[in-house]
């Protein structure tokens, strides 16, 4: 009676735990219930007797890794280590975080990096922890210094800034990744909002064209489709769903999955996912989605068209601009021995359109998207030809992940990948230089 007692006691005392933590104190407190009904002299009991000192010892290691993650302070919110730069716009505060002595994402300062590697958010990795990034898997693959240089919101404008920097650290290569995502639209934004590159404007871009861009971020961007996610109803605790936080919630689900690393195990059940469906149809200009056994994900075609449509102004200076751009990058590199090479990542969009075009041929905006972003990839990679500038695609190589079912992308409209996604644009980068994973 007296371990039927202590059962019940865990399972009143510990009911406001976090539901991982409330399931394992319910085995142990049944357990204890059922140990306490049948006595302590049979053989089951014994079983029963090993199980739980089984879990205890579980407990204890979860416990002492509770108190390893509490006395290790968070890395701070990135928008928290940003500094306002005359050049750039915004940088990292050094030696905050995962952030090096120079600013940059890296776990460490190579005396001389092989490759230094030039981008935007896609690069700087979302979604990944440091060692995630795909500069940082292609470090892996190719055994090689990859030095990371990038930044959440950066464009072509920063990237062509930065090339002293990267050239400080004497590299053999400089991989800058090129997004077609927004990078088209940032060129135009950066020259047209930092006084430093001021020389580049059209002084026939009036006014108008300027206030036009804004309005078409404010209506279609990422603030306005974030808000129709308020009245979704929360998961339900299902078996994905508990897999997921026993992933992310607890010390032990860290350390397992942390080592092995995984696909990320994403915590979404079925009455979610219908929910956000039914939200893709009712606004199908703004949401749409992908959704088999084993993937979803949900895209935002009017955004995406939004950076990307030649039909705007700013999207027509945007695309001379970084053309301008990618020219000024190839010649201050001529006097060097440093090779270049762009990195062309393509938008969540593009890379599923051959998936969903039995389902999106309805939704117009998706398919302007993908010829638009088509017609973009072709005046750049025209561009690059005519200049004889290095290139490397990675649209097939994400394109081959969903025809393989993995999961690359978070459950979410989030365009940036999970770590399987980088792991994807790592091995292409790594396979075009002869090193097959």
């Amino acid at each position: 009676m007296i371990l039927s007692a202590l059962g019940v006691s865990f399972l009143a005392h510990y009911s406001h735990l976090h539901l991982p933590y409330q399931i394992f104190i319910a085995v142990i407190g049944f357990l204890f219930i059922i140990l306490g009904t049948i006595g302590l002299k049979s053989q089951f009991a014994n079983i029963l007797i090993s199980v739980l000192s089984i879990l205890f010892t579980i407990g204890g290691i979860e416990g002492v890794l509770l108190v390893r993650r509490y006395v290790t302070p968070n890395p701070p919110n990135l928008g928290d280590m940003l500094i306002d730069d005359p050049i750039l716009g915004q940088r990292i505060q050094p030696l905050r975080g995962d952030i090096d002595v120079n600013g940059w994402r890296n776990l460490s300062v190579p005396t001389k990096a092989d490759i230094v590697v030039l981008g935007d958010s896609q690069t700087y990795g979302v979604n990944a922890d440091v060692d995630e990034t795909w500069p940082a898997q292609l470090a892996q693959i190719l055994d090689k210094d990859v030095y990371n240089m990038s930044l959440n919101g950066y464009g072509p404008p920063q990237y062509e800034a930065l090339i002293e920097e990267a050239l400080t650290h004497s590299p053999d290569i400089i991989l800058i990744g090129l997004y077609f995502g927004n990078d088209i639209a940032d060129s135009y934004q950066y020259t047209y909002d930092l006084e430093y590159f001021e020389s580049r404007r059209l002084p026939t871009l009036t006014l108008l064209d300027r206030k036009e861009f804004s309005s078409v971020i404010d209506t279609v961007g990422i603030n306005t489709i974030a808000s129709l996610y308020t009245d979704l109803p929360e998961s339900s605790p299902d078996f994905q769903y508990i897999l997921g936080l026993f992933q992310h919630e607890t010390s032990i689900g860290q350390l397992i999955f942390g080592l092995q690393n995984p696909i990320a195990i994403q915590a979404q059940d079925s009455q979610v996912i219908d929910e956000t469906i039914k939200l893709t149809e009712q606004y199908p200009r703004l949401l749409d989605y992908y959704y088999n056994n084993n993937i979803f994900t949900i895209f935002t075609p009017a955004y995406r068209l939004a950076v990307q449509d030649f039909n705007f102004a700013f999207i027509r200076e945007g695309q001379r601009l970084t053309l301008e751009i990618i020219a000024n990058i190839q010649d201050k590199l001529k006097s060097t021995t440093t090779d270049l090479y762009f990195i062309l990542i393509p938008t969540k969009e593009f890379v599923f359109r051959k998936a969903v075009s039995n389902r999106t041929n309805s939704n117009l905006t998706y398919q302007a998207l993908i010829q638009a972003e088509t017609r973009m990839r072709e005046v750049i990679i025209n561009f690059l030809d005519q200049r004889n500038i290095a290139y490397i695609d990675t649209a097939s190589c994400l394109e081959m992940a969903i025809v393989e079912d993995k999961e690359i992308y978070p459950r979410n409209f989030d365009g940036h990948p999970i770590p399987s996604g980088y792991r994807s644009i790592a091995e292409c980068v790594a396979e075009y230089f002869g090193i097959h994973p």
